[in-house]
């Protein structure tokens, strides 16, 4: 990348480990395939817009900003060793993550699928609040997550019933709100694993407007 904005041109597969510069904005346009190979990997430190179609068999890391959709099975890592892994399981989803605003965007409104959210470190919290998008209907599934964030994990308002399904041990703090807001949802706990949820400045850790926990998860 030799400017501040490029916009790539033709299908485009990585023959060598790359990087992204933090002053560089990289535009994937419609229509347009970017593929990681399996054992390289493409660090983004600068923007990834991807409005075409972004093949990870490798590995891709962002310590900047991300925007675009991301396929089944295509995982994006996020702050590194220390940060955690977004992989779709089901349909392909919408993320928006900034490093300023600590915050990853998951889904648009009316969009549906799966999300698996795996921590690299469960004893290091990530300061990176999650927030489901309005009417995105994302089954979210957290593995070995902890997150500690202004509001750790955030569902804008719509009338939907969530599902959480918990693997491994997991943790969400917010130091200035609500644990977990539902903004007036419903939300289902599944899982073998446990959470264990901490709300900010005397909020409490879970508001829904009403929550089931199935018997083989710990909340």
């Amino acid at each position: 990348i030799e400017q501040t904005s490029s916009t790539l041109k033709g299908n485009i597969t990585l023959t060598n480990d790359a990087e992204i510069p933090a002053w560089a904005t990289v535009t994937i346009p419609a229509g347009q395939t970017v593929t990681i190979p399996a054992g390289k990997t493409l660090t983004n430190n600068g923007t990834i817009e991807n409005n075409g179609t972004l093949t990870n068999n490798g590995t891709l890391t962002t310590n900047g900003t991300f925007k675009g959709k991301l396929g089944v099975n295509q995982p994006l890592n996020i702050g590194g060793n220390e940060g955690f892994d977004v992989t779709c399981t089901y349909r392909e989803v919408t993320f928006n993550y900034e490093k300023e605003k600590e915050q990853l965007i998951i889904g648009e409104y009316g969009e549906s699928g799966g999300v698996l959210i795996k921590g690299r470190k469960k004893d290091h919290a990530v300061e990176c609040g999650i927030v489901i998008a309005q009417d995105a209907r994302i089954e979210l599934t957290i593995e070995d997550l902890n997150i500690e964030a202004g509001e750790a994990l955030v569902y804008e308002r719509g009338n939907i019933e969530y599902s959480l399904v918990l693997q491994g041990t997991n943790r969400l703090t917010s130091t200035g709100g609500l644990g977990i807001n539902l903004n007036g949802g419903y939300i289902n706990f599944w899982g073998s694993g446990s959470l264990i949820v901490t709300g900010g400045d005397g909020a409490a850790g879970i508001q829904a407007r009403s929550l089931y926990i199935n018997e083989n998860t710990f909340v």
